[in-house]
């Protein structure tokens, strides 16, 4: 499968669902320092700090998979917060 992106062309492979436990050591890295910001505007500039840092650095996930692992750590914090 192909799609227009940025003015050019990427291949996208078709790929089974991603296991998130493929990326719980970061997924807990996360958690851990979010539980160190007090305040919710901390842990979302975190959050939107290790979104970029995902984006930039190997393996080069695609958006799905770190939209995946976010909504995994807010899914944890929110369980923890209650």
């Amino acid at each position: 499968m192909h799609f227009r992106g940025a003015g050019r062309y990427v291949k996208i492979r078709n790929e089974s669902p991603m296991a998130l436990s493929q990326w719980e050591t970061i997924i807990q890295q996360i958690v851990e320092e979010s539980n160190h910001e007090p305040k919710e505007a901390g842990k979302q500039r975190l959050l939107i700090g290790w979104r970029a840092k995902l984006e930039k650095e190997p393996p080069y996930l695609p958006l799905h998979q770190i939209d995946e692992i976010v909504r995994e750590v807010r899914r944890r914090l929110d369980t923890a917060g209650r």
